[in-house]
């Protein structure tokens, strides 16, 4: 996936950046608009995450490769190919920790610690930039903290948040 910084150059500069996310709950209840048992839909929402490519498919193992391909197509073509990253499993490793700790406060050095205990060696300048490089290919979003006193964004404190819209597979 090439981001609008990229495609400026080959359209001289005119073009239109339209972001398309997966489906959210409501979407997806239209999308199956005969259903009017929300309680079912949300469970397979939940189950069958946002992805609307793979609605198509009738198994469940159908679904999950489907969903497996366009993880590794997003991050083989668009991650490691394009950065010329050496070192696919620190990538692997990394996306696979944020998926399991959704919505969790971290930090790039909190996680190189974290994945170094695990026999993946790296360092938070690494991490920090695939970070970077997992929400350039919006696999991943970085959540602002925000003070509910204050109601607006804490700006001293530099941790994040992230939150992947594929499901943990």
């Amino acid at each position: 996936m090439a981001k609008a910084a990229d495609l400026a150059t080959l359209f001289t500069g005119r073009y239109i950046e339209i972001h398309v996310f997966p489906f959210s709950f409501q979407e997806f209840c239209r999308y199956y608009d005969g259903n009017e048992d929300r309680e079912k839909l949300l469970d397979e929402y939940f189950i069958n995450g946002g992805l609307a490519g793979s609605y198509v498919y009738r198994t469940e193992k159908d679904r999950i490769n489907y969903i497996k391909e366009v993880y590794e197509t997003i991050v083989t073509r668009d991650l490691v190919q394009k950065y010329s990253l050496p070192d696919t499993l620190v990538l692997q490793r990394l996306s696979e920790f944020l998926m399991d700790n959704i919505g969790n406060l971290t930090s790039p050095n909190r996680v190189s610690q974290i994945l170094t205990a695990n026999k993946t060696v790296t360092n938070h300048v690494t991490v920090g930039r695939y970070i970077k490089y997992l929400c350039n290919a919006f696999l991943f979003y970085d959540i602002k903290r925000y003070d509910i006193r204050g109601r607006k964004k804490k700006t001293t404190c530099n941790k994040n948040k992230w939150r992947i819209h594929f499901p943990d597979f």
